[in-house]
């Protein structure tokens, strides 16, 4: 059995943190509700909130 190392336990929590913020996003654009999209991807409310206004922001 292959032990994980901190580096690589590290980098798969960014690349999950980064596909829950891209499916959340595409939730956003799709009209999904704020609590939805939030239970759906296990992001905060504030978090969904801040990607709402930074989409609106380009």
């Amino acid at each position: 059995m292959r032990y994980v190392t901190n580096a690589e336990r590290f980098a798969l929590q960014e690349a999950d943190e980064k596909a829950r913020l891209e499916v959340a996003q595409e939730l956003l654009r799709m009209g999904m509700a704020l609590e939805n999209i939030a239970s759906a991807t296990k992001l905060s409310i504030e978090q969904i909130q801040q990607l709402q206004n930074s989409q609106s922001d380009v």
